[in-house]
């Protein structure tokens, strides 16, 4: 088989010590905040808990498999996520050595989107992050789906619930824009960033991503 089963979590045991948990200020939406005690498992779930403070803002969490980098794999996830205006959410791939680019977030909402009702996927190449290809599908994601993402030697493939819904290729784009380098599995919640919206009076209290399983593979073509 090209690819190898490296990671498999279902969450029915607390959160090990291969994840690492977000704390502070994330650099892509500075008026947002995570709070790494907001990542919790209850009752076989990853709860990523988005929660209103007394100001009117969000603490939000991320967390992140910084030891299980991979260069080309699979990723495989289900979850839900919580209506609610001015908040998002974002799985991804992310480079090891470092800030992207590269980055490949195959799942990824709008703060504006309180219904959940439209998926993104973007892959940013270098040099810059402005470098970037995207699709988007129309999916009820407050229920729950499986999303994932095939990393492979010039090709990149979204699915939901094991249908392929997005793909980069560099013979397509007629340019190099798949990752070459390590990578690994991060997933996080965050507020509007500036220009962005924000939570409102429509917005509940709590607005958490929850995370049924984990599922991690390296490419062995």
């Amino acid at each position: 088989m090209p690819f190898e089963l490296v990671y498999d979590n279902d969450f029915s045991a607390p959160l090990g010590p291969e994840w690492f948990r977000y704390n502070g200020i994330p650099a892509c939406c500075p008026t947002s905040r995570w709070d790494a005690a907001n990542a919790v498992v209850q009752n076989g779930r990853l709860i990523l808990r988005g929660l209103r403070q007394p100001d009117g803002t969000y603490r939000t969490a991320g967390v992140s498999l910084p030891h299980l980098n991979v260069t080309y794999g699979r990723v495989r996830f289900r979850g839900r996520f919580d209506k609610g205006l001015g908040l998002k959410m974002c799985a991804l791939l992310w480079p090891q050595t470092g800030f992207q680019p590269p980055e490949i977030d195959f799942a990824e909402s709008r703060t504006e989107d309180a219904a959940r009702t439209t998926m993104c996927t973007t892959l940013h190449y270098p040099p810059t992050g402005g470098n970037a290809v995207r699709h988007e599908i129309a999916k009820d994601f407050s229920q729950w789906h499986t999303w994932g993402v095939t990393w492979m030697p010039g090709h990149v493939s979204c699915t939901v619930d094991n249908k392929t819904w997005a793909v980069f290729e560099d013979a397509s784009l007629g340019k190099v824009v798949v990752p070459k380098t390590p990578m690994h599995f991060a997933i996080q919640t965050t507020m509007g960033s500036p220009g962005k919206a924000k939570p409102d009076k429509t917005t509940p209290p709590e607005v958490s991503l929850h995370v049924d399983s984990v599922a991690v593979w390296r490419y062995q073509g």
